[in-house]
């Protein structure tokens, strides 16, 4: 039978398996594998759980909310934020937020929904058990960093990180997901000393206790400092020195009275050791540049940092960029996650110094002024209210004070790694839970004037049990219509990919058509995805079935992302990028639409080298080769020390008959670190410097050609034994052609009677 006590069960339950299964669940075969499923899976735990919670407050008045200094502040702020999307920029990617990051509002409205679940059933829920979950969570993300840090750094699923990322699958969100759990830990870790044991039994198993937790600490500690996220380190540096400060500073703490730990005096012991971390922080930077410091994990980075570094300009860049659209909407900002349109509109060319990856920046990486951005000076006002309703709510509790003191160096902890950073599922599930523990003491189990449930006045027991399911049923709408279905088509659309890379056409267009068929709020990544994977297939020689068709059909899904999306100067200039590479050299009716969009790009973002690449191609494409060039100039003259810019306007000077300019630029751009980034850059830029004659730059540009094809047969492995060739390599040029013959017949080659002389001169007999 369907009782109150069931439903709270199943809500405790619910709020338990977020705290659990949430950091460490992920899905491999989904194109992002770390933020999706997480996401989804809180979602639809909390839809579910929502819905029996309004069943539960309509029978039992005392589970309904509670405004305190806390929730109306958590109100105001989902206030703000919904009111500065409605007035933004895009207030469908406010909504929503992008396909990689899911922290739309959305997102922020489940938050709050959990906090108000949890918040209702104050001291029913088992904190202990809470903070015992989120530490084996914690402890579970960090045995999956050690091990793929040291033994599984190579597998798919866990690579592109030198620094270990574990189930968040990025080190910095990882480290601030650790950050909290290791002041919980000590927590937990106080609560095991102080608990006597009366056996013999009990003192041993409450030794081992200690003994692992101490452990399991220590063990986080070290995985923050080997994820080498140098704002978490400062991070748990502010949390220890929060807890440092404050037993140093204040008076017996009532029933601590300065003997947690065997009868030591901590105020003596927090003494000696902010002596010891200040005499460690000043032998540190006076000798940082020693060797011992690049061998210890986190210090290495923490002793290369310098605030003139080059890697830091993007983000000095960007934190400007924040400034300066504070200052030109300061009210209620330029909407929730609108960062990258306001950058785009402010770029600044120096941010490029290497490829045009590190010029896109959704995020200032700094959350305080990312509220000033997006939610204007009241959202951010907002946002520091939560915290000051925090503050004051946990001087107003009965909390133990040693646990006060330990949720304030987390939430210390947390505001200060948040300053080189932003908020992801797992920093957010963390700084919600201690909202929601210290939210439950404030109110306490003060009863409310609950006269008796709506139940037993006015509805029969079957009629509760009715209303309960349609309300579970409601639950579960979101779930289908939302969360399901977003994570299929991110299924779809990463087998789509792959079967592409696997050189598998036809099941590719199934799993993209698919995807695309499938009604969601992150349609527009798998529309444009679909489109450029499909191009790019097609010019490396794989057969695109109706390849006309689908092309066609994957420009209206860009226009339908444009529509959606209309001050992204992004998808304007993908989308003419498109047209550029669809035209063949042959069909230029693409390039008059090319120049357009380009054009609306630019007048979105109008420093922007990227969008200039694209205008000069255009240009070339229609046989305006002086033009493209004075484009290209423009584009290196923004900013001489990028390399991208050099590297394009090399390319395209060998490709309209000027070499010695192409050499010359192509060299700059390798003196600033810029090489072929794909198969077809290295193809190319091979085939030019080897059509005027250095081959032995051309053996260099086929080989990464090959790495980047995976060694697999291609034309390449055929280029780069010509090469060998010429380059007077005979033994290698044999080698090269041999093997190939093994996987390839040479005599149905178009251009053999070409090569007959090269076997002849090298004694094959093919």
């Amino acid at each position: 039978m369907m009782t109150s006590n069931n439903i709270i069960k199943a809500i405790k339950f619910g709020i338990y398996s977020i705290v659990l299964a949430v950091p460490v669940f992920f899905i491999q075969t989904v194109l992002y594998p770390f933020a999706v499923p997480k996401t989804l899976l809180f979602q639809s735990i909390v839809e579910i759980i929502f819905f029996l919670w309004l069943g539960l407050i309509i029978f039992e008045p005392k589970y309904r909310l509670r405004f305190t200094p806390l929730s109306t502040t958590l109100l105001v702020f989902i206030g703000l934020v919904f009111l500065s999307a409605i007035l933004g920029v895009d207030f469908y990617r406010s909504f929503w937020s992008s396909q990689d990051r899911m922290t739309g509002i959305f997102l922020i409205i489940h938050f709050l929904a959990f906090f108000m679940i949890a918040t209702s059933l104050k001291k029913e829920i088992n904190w202990q058990l809470v903070f015992s979950l989120s530490f084996l969570a914690g402890m579970l993300v960090s045995v999956g960093a050690f091990i793929q840090h040291f033994w599984f750094h190579d597998v798919q699923i866990l690579q592109g990180w030198q620094r270990p990322g574990s189930t968040f699958g990025n080190p910095s969100f990882l480290a601030g997901y650790l950050l909290p759990n290791i002041f919980l830990g000590l927590w937990l870790l106080s609560q095991k000393i102080n608990n006597q044991g009366k056996v013999i039994l009990n003192k041993i198993v409450k030794s081992l206790a200690i003994f692992f937790i101490s452990a399991v600490i220590a063990f986080e500690i070290y995985i923050v400092f080997l994820t080498q996220t140098r704002g978490a380190i400062l991070g748990l540096v502010a949390g220890f020195l929060t807890i440092i400060l404050y037993f140093i500073l204040h008076k017996p703490l009532g029933e601590i009275n300065h003997r947690v730990i065997l009868g030591i005096n901590l105020r003596k012991v927090a003494t000696g050791c902010l002596i010891l971390l200040l005499l460690f922080v000043g032998i540190f930077f006076t000798t940082r540049s020693a060797p011992l410091w690049q061998k210890l994990p986190g210090f290495s980075r923490l002793a290369n940092f310098s605030l003139v570094q080059q890697q830091l300009t993007p983000r000095f860049i960007a934190w400007r960029i924040a400034w300066q659209s504070f200052l030109e909407k300061p009210v209620l900002g330029w909407g929730w996650e609108n960062f990258n349109t306001v950058f785009d509109r402010h770029y600044d060319p120096n941010i490029l110094t290497t490829t045009l990856e590190e010029t896109h920046w959704d995020k200032p990486h700094n959350i305080f002024l990312e509220y000033l951005v997006t939610g204007g000076i009241f959202g951010f006002l907002a946002y520091i209210g939560i915290f000051a309703a925090l503050f004051y709510e946990l001087y107003k509790s009965k909390i133990n004070q040693l646990l006060k003191i330990l949720l304030l160096a987390a939430v210390m902890a947390y505001m200060v790694q948040n300053v080189v950073i932003f908020d992801t599922i797992g920093t957010l599930l963390m700084i919600f839970i201690i909202l929601i523990f210290i939210d439950s003491e404030y109110v306490g189990n003060r009863d409310v004037s609950d006269k008796s449930g709506l139940k037993n006045k006015f509805i029969s027991n079957f009629w509760y049990i009715t209303i309960i399911f349609l309300l579970l049923a409601c639950g579960l709408i979101p779930v289908y219509f939302i969360n399901w279905r977003s994570f299929y088509a991110d299924n779809q659309q990463y087998w789509g990919i792959n079967y592409l890379l696997n050189r598998m056409p036809n099941e590719s267009l199934v799993s993209y058509n698919n995807a695309l068929a499938i009604p969601n709020p992150y349609r527009d990544y798998t529309r444009k995805d679909f489109v450029f994977n499909i191009v790019q297939t097609y010019k490396q020689g794989i057969i695109i079935p109706d390849f006309d068709g689908n092309l066609k059909k994957g420009f209206g899904e860009i226009k339908e992302i444009i529509k959606n999306h209309p001050e992204d100067y992004f998808y304007y200039n993908f989308l003419a990028d498109l047209y550029n590479e669809s035209s063949f050299g042959s069909d230029l009716s693409y390039l008059e639409e090319a120049e357009k969009l380009s054009s609306k790009a630019l007048e979105l973002s109008p420093k922007r080298q990227e969008i200039l690449f694209v205008m000069a191609k255009t240009k070339l494409l229609k046989g305006n080769i002086k033009e493209a060039r004075e484009i290209f100039e423009k584009s290196v003259a923004f900013n001489p020390a990028a390399a991208d810019p050099h590297f394009f306007f090399g390319m395209m000077a060998y490709g309209t008959g000027d070499p010695k300019k192409g050499a010359e630029e192509i060299a700059l751009a390798e003196s600033l670190g810029r090489i072929p980034q794909s198969y077809n850059e290295a193809v190319i830029l091979g085939d030019f410097v080897g059509d005027n004659g250095n081959y032995k730059k051309a053996i260099e540009y086929y080989k990464l050609a090959w790495k980047y094809n995976n060694y697999g047969v291609s034309d390449v492995w055929l280029k780069l034994a010509i090469a060998y060739f010429y380059n007077e390599q005979s033994d290698l040029a044999r080698d090269s052609f041999f093997e190939l013959s093994k996987r390839v017949t040479l005599k149905s080659l178009p251009i053999y009677n070409q090569l007959k002389p090269l076997f002849q001169s090298l004694k094959l007999d093919l």
